[in-house]
Parts: structure tokens; sequence; C-alpha cells
């Protein structure tokens, strides 16, 4: 393609994902399209993050940051559930609470992984704020 957009890149980055031992090249091909000019949207981001070891992870959530989708309802979910499955619920815990308009994903997303994890104490609370709020 001589013409690659946003869409084309994270198109072929989600090819990656459903390719097990497959992690390093999508890393790879994120690295070309930001080295060809082409700025990840908060969708790649959310592709990225599910292949990504820890590193790689803060590194997007700095990205995040700096791009000021760190209280988007759905890039956060995706980094609850990034942190979570690295078993870092604090960090985890901390992207929840930085969401401005937490939905029903965002609690279920934190919930799932406090219960994947067996930390049953953990999701009552979130449990019982979401079915007050939502």
């Amino acid at each position: 393609m001589p013409d690659r957009d946003v869409v084309s890149w994270t198109t072929i980055l989600m090819a990656y994902i459903e390719c097990d031992g497959c992690a390093e090249e999508m890393m790879g091909l994120l690295h070309r399209m930001v080295c060809s000019g082409v700025a990840p949207n908060r969708h790649t981001v959310t592709v990225v993050l599910k292949r990504a070891t820890l590193e790689q992870g803060k590194q997007l959530h700095c990205h995040v940051v700096k791009n000021g989708w760190d209280s988007d309802e759905f890039v956060g979910s995706c980094l609850i559930d990034f942190y979570a499955k690295n078993r870092i619920l604090g960090d985890a815990h901390l992207v929840f609470d930085l969401i401005e308009h937490r939905d029903v994903v965002c609690y279920n997303t934190l919930i799932s992984n406090y219960s994947r994890i067996g930390l049953v104490d953990g999701l009552i609370p979130i449990f019982i704020e979401m079915c007050w709020l939502i």
C-alpha cells in the first residue's frame, strides 16, 4: 500500500492479536507505524495493549496520558484489564479512578479481574458502588 493511514496500520496490527507468539512482530509494526509519521489513535492503543508486555504497556499508558485519553472509558477499560492481567491491581484501580464517566464495562472489567485473581473481598465494594451509580 503506498498510502497507509492509522486505520490501515491498526487493521494489520489487529491481525497480529490472533497470532500466538507474534507480539514482538506486532510491536515492531507499531514502531514502523510511528516512524512513518502515523500516530496511533485510541483504538490502536487498545489493540496493542492486548499483547503488550508490562514494559510496553506502561509505555503505551504514557502515550495515553500524553494525549489526554486517560479519562476515556474505552481506553481506561483496556488499561484496567492490562494492569489486572499483569496482577498490578493497584495501578488498575488508579486507572479506574481517573475515568470520568465510568460505564458498566469499566466496572465489570475491574470486577471480573478481581474475581479472576480470587480477591472476592475487593470486588464487593466495587460491585456495590456500580449498583448505586449505574
